[in-house]
C-alpha cells in the first residue's frame, strides 16, 4: 500500500481484467494523483493498458492519456 491506496492485481483469478484494479486507476484519476498512477502503470503490458483504457469512461480516458 502506498499513499493510502491499495493496488489490486491487474488480472483476476480467471485472467480477466480485475475490476478492482480499474477502480484504483479511477480513484487515482479522481484525486489527480499522477505520480502514483504512473507508478502502478509503468510495468503494465501495453495490451493490458489498452484494456484498462477501454474500461474507463471517456472523460477518464482523456485524463489518463
Amino acid at each position: 500500500m502506498a499513499e493510502g491506496i491499495m493496488v489490486a492485481e491487474i488480472h483476476d483469478e480467471s485472467g480477466s481484467l480485475n475490476p478492482a484494479f480499474v477502480d484504483t486507476v479511477k480513484n487515482l484519476l479522481a484525486t489527480a494523483n499522477a505520480k502514483r498512477l504512473l507508478e502502478i502503470l509503468e510495468d503494465v503490458h501495453p495490451a493490458d493498458l489498452a484494456d484498462v483504457i477501454e474500461a474507463l469512461e471517456p472523460g477518464e480516458r482523456v485524463q489518463l492519456i
